[in-house]
């Protein structure tokens, strides 16, 4: 019989299979992952990318760093509209913000 063990976010997760072939383990356990990760996205409250970055500034205690990454963070909240949630960030935003940095000449974020 297979089991699977996995923690994701801090919580553990461990479950039987209820098979003893492997190949079908692997795949219950694939799906399983799945489903598991999905209802964890679920149950969060949209984070503000703001929001975000004030909770990141918090935890950085290096006074030189923290500047340059606030001047980064400043230049990505200006590009993107404020109270767009991390969830709606995506590949192709990312790339638009890149094209955007180039175009008016600064460095990428």
């Amino acid at each position: 019989m297979f089991w699977f063990d996995i923690q994701i976010k801090g919580k553990r997760f461990r479950e039987s299979l209820r098979t003893s072939n492997k190949k079908l383990a692997e795949r219950i356990y694939t799906k399983r992952k799945y489903e598991i990760v999905e209802e964890i996205l679920k149950t969060n409250k949209p984070i503000k990318l703001e929001v975000f970055f004030k909770e990141y500034c918090k935890f950085n205690k290096e006074k030189a760093y923290l500047e340059r990454e606030k001047q980064r963070m400043e230049k990505i909240l200006n590009f993107w509209s404020r109270g767009v949630c991390l969830h709606e960030i995506d590949v192709e935003k990312i790339e638009k913000l890149k094209e955007y940095l180039r175009v008016i000449g600064r460095s990428e974020a």
